[in-house]
């Protein structure tokens, strides 16, 4: 059997949306928002039992990710009263669609070297420059973006609500090798943002980004974990269908085995999240052992599928595998993440050249 429809990247936009609507009316979006945000006051620990469930029974990726994993979080931890009052009750219903104003061409990984541009004007801000990677920018109302308003580095970096439906904001979808635009790129021309457009203080949005991603990845990581769980037994039923070949059999076990370790090391991660215990580096390297084990099981069942010979299973896992092979740079490069359980975990000095100014 090869990998269910709707259970990743790419997944079908209209599908997902009809899911996610009534998932919305259930009030299953944001069950641990409060009640006054359009949630059920709930533990967040309740969010990652219903991903867990959806997930186990096929459902489609969360749609409005981005406002319900980053933007929100962002806005109920540093947003004004008169934000959280305007924003958090339309993405509770899924009637106000986000997308995340991060990297830039010539910031990536390396995020602190974001150029985007916000000026003081008359009535609030004027914000120029390009941002890339941008998911649902093609369908979003609004975007919370990352903009440099002060001095080099971390500091001097704001966050800010950025209507998408003016003038000055041009979107354009990027294609992928797969086929699908499940991202774009933004370009601002003079957008404008109101004067309280700002989440937290100006100049401390880096605080605020960072404080999202944390939420951002308790369920994400859970997420991809039950991806890759789901990927690998289907892997497995693959490869029952066919006569016993031993190097493909091994590598079988092997990636088995890498599942089972990234199991644990999600499971201790999301439980230092809940604990209100800050993470650690060891999330960084789960995120490189995550990405290359689910990379390996794709190619492996594109090799199995390959050898069924069956059209539609080898469309079907080269599709997967397609889609797998931006694993390691989303989320942050695997060489950055590498870099950073180097330096910050292990203490090692900086490689020269990549010294940067803070």
């Amino acid at each position: 059997m090869a990998p269910r429809h709707g259970a990743g990247p790419g997944a079908d936009e209209a599908g997902q949306r009809a899911f996610y609507a009534e998932v919305h009316e259930r009030g299953w979006a944001v069950p641990h928002w409060p009640v006054a945000y359009g949630g059920q006051g709930r533990p967040l620990s309740d969010l990652l039992i219903f991903h867990e469930e959806a997930i186990r029974y096929g459902a489609p990726s969360q749609y409005n990710r981005v406002a319900i994993g980053i933007a929100g979080p962002a806005l109920l931890e540093f947003g004004t009263q008169e934000q959280k009052e305007r924003y958090l009750p339309r993405i509770a219903d899924g009637s106000q669609v986000w997308c995340q104003g991060f990297s830039e061409p010539g910031a990536g990984s390396d995020l602190a070297a974001l150029q985007t541009k916000a000026k003081r004007s008359e009535d609030g801000w004027t914000v120029n420059g390009q941002k890339v990677w941008t998911t649902l920018g093609h369908v979003a109302d609004y975007c919370l973006a990352l903009v440099r308003t002060g001095a080099t580095g971390h500091w001097g970096i704001s966050a800010l609500v950025v209507p998408m439906h003016q003038p000055g904001v041009t979107v354009r979808p990027i294609r992928q090798i797969t086929g699908d635009s499940d991202f774009t790129e933004v370009f601002f021309d003079n957008a404008v943002v109101a004067s309280d457009g700002v989440v937290g203080d100006v100049d401390a949005g880096w605080r605020v980004a960072m404080r999202a991603l944390e939420h951002e990845r308790s369920v994400n990581f859970l997420e991809r974990q039950l991806r890759l769980d789901d990927l690998l037994a289907g892997l497995i039923r693959l490869m029952q269908r066919l006569e016993p070949v031993a190097d493909l059999r091994t590598e079988a076990v092997r990636l088995l085995a890498d599942a089972a370790g990234l199991r644990y090391a999600v499971r201790d991660y999301i439980e230092r999240f809940l604990g209100g215990l800050p993470a650690d580096t060891g999330i960084n390297g789960t995120k490189v052992r995550w990405s290359e084990t689910y990379r390996a099981v794709t190619r492996l069942g594109l090799r199995a599928a390959q050898a069924l010979a069956e059209p539609d299973t080898i469309a079907t896992w080269s599709a997967a595998y397609y889609a797998s092979l931006s694993t390691p740079i989303y989320g942050g490069t695997n060489e950055i993440q590498r870099d950073i359980v180097a330096e910050r975990g292990l203490g090692l000095p900086r490689t020269r050249g990549r010294a940067r100014k803070e």
